[in-house]
């Protein structure tokens, strides 16, 4: 009944009127707004089906009424019996002071005659200031000449209905926190703009990334954003690929693999040699080995890694052929481990030393497994620098170099040899 009441009060509001809806037990369950222009009352009324359990303290939304003078008509919609929070004394004093300050009309909705021996509603029953009603159809059209008017809603008028758990209520999944519905066409229109925004601000910070590769820039700029190209996904890196000048988009089909074989996943050995070394790195790593920048990504086998101090090209004398200079890389990359407390330590464990005591002999004797020369389980390491040049592994050569039964790959160093070339060129 009461659905249907409420239902069919807020159909008659103009549409610059809007209801504010504060459900309530013993604390505030939801504040919702219904706007007059909005189409749909359903979407109002399907909200309110949920009741909550709970004891009444009529305080927690007297309070919420923060700016009552902002209101022309409240209506509270309850039975009246307020078992928690202030006394009844304190409730109806607040009332009082409620509907002595309101610019407008008070009204208490009774919802069961039962109640109407209570303190409250006797109080109600007796002010001067409050109506008390048993129906929503009681409650008059607003206007601001007579509580009794039926004439038109004013078109100003900002109704407060308090409800409790006696009360329709919210569902726990529906929210209504404006009074303004949003068509979703416009909602969809103003998405499409901001995606087209971030798509321009993306080209713009790729353009900018991958300027370096416009331009003359150092070679370790370019083998950093060579790699950063490769990563991106095939539209956007469709859109700077084809912004390249020519001679750049030739460099990069002989110096780089395909973008379609980038990153392809799961290694692939290509041979019975590979397989058996990809057996053997799956089995120590307890996972499938992967590509990175188009090679395999050794350091889930590699011993220890350091991110060279600058990239790879400061660390080599500037020659067409760095590979006959890496050496330089290496000893740079060295020296950064025996500063390492952790780089010291996995030395130390392995010649039972100090990590303070630790030699560049030492260091040597580890990578290169001296204790284990001449047996079964002899490892030794060789450095590996990374294809974007950032970073040096020590990655075991049965993994690494073909001739010990490792897999194929060109490395940082063979990277940045096309890349000098390639800038001598076009200089």
């Amino acid at each position: 009944m009461l659905t249907a009441e409420l239902t069919e009060y807020l159909s008659k509001l103009s549409v610059k009127d809007t209801v504010s809806l504060i459900h309530f037990t013993d604390r505030i369950q939801g504040i919702y707004t219904y706007a007059g222009y909005t189409k749909s009352i359903q979407v109002v009324i399907d909200s309110l089906r949920f009741i909550p359990k709970g004891n009444t303290d009529f305080s927690v939304a007297l309070n919420a009424l923060d700016e009552i003078s902002r209101y022309r008509r409240v209506i509270i919609i309850s039975d009246g019996l307020n078992n928690s929070g202030p006394s009844n004394d304190e409730i109806c004093n607040r009332l009082k002071q409620i509907a002595e300050n309101l610019n407008g009309e008070v009204y208490f909705l009774l919802l069961n005659e039962a109640d109407s021996h209570n303190q409250i509603i006797q109080f109600v029953s007796d002010s001067e200031n409050i109506s008390l009603v048993r129906s929503l159809s009681e409650v008059p059209s607003y206007s601001t000449n007579s509580k009794l008017d039926n004439s038109t809603p004013d078109s100003t008028s900002n109704d407060g209905l308090i409800s409790t758990e006696d009360n329709i209520t919210q569902a726990s999944d529906t929210k209504l926190n404006s009074c303004c519905t949003f068509d979703w066409i416009y909602v969809k229109i103003i998405l499409i703009l901001l995606l087209c925004i971030a798509v321009v601000a993306l080209i713009g910070y790729l353009i900018y990334q991958f300027g370096p590769l416009f331009a003359h820039a150092s070679a370790g700029a370019m083998q950093r954003a060579i790699c950063l190209l490769y990563n991106l996904p095939n539209v956007f890196f469709n859109i700077v690929y084809n912004i390249l000048p020519k001679s750049m988009r030739s460099f990069l089909a002989e110096a780089m693999p395909k973008k379609e074989v980038f990153n392809v996943g799961k290694v692939i050995p290509s041979s019975e040699q590979q397989a058996k070394a990809l057996e053997a790195m799956q089995k120590e790593t307890g996972k499938a080995m992967r590509y990175k920048n188009g090679e395999i990504d050794f350091k889930p086998v590699s011993k220890f890694q350091v991110k060279l101090k600058g990239s790879l090209d400061k660390n080599i004398p500037e020659t067409l052929d760095p590979r006959s200079k890496v050496i330089k890389a290496q000893e740079a990359a060295r020296d950064q481990m025996l500063k390492s407390k952790k780089g010291r330590s996995i030395i130390g464990r392995y010649v039972g030393k100090s990590p303070k005591d630790i030699t560049v002999d030492d260091y040597t004797c580890w990578k290169d497994d001296m204790l284990n020369f001449g047996k079964p389980n002899h490892n030794p390491l060789t450095p590996h620098e990374t294809i974007d040049g950032k970073y040096m592994q020590w990655v075991p050569k049965k993994y690494h170099d073909v001739s010990w039964g490792g897999f194929f790959h060109h490395g940082g160093v063979s990277l940045l040899k096309s890349i000098r070339n390639y800038l001598a060129k076009i200089a």
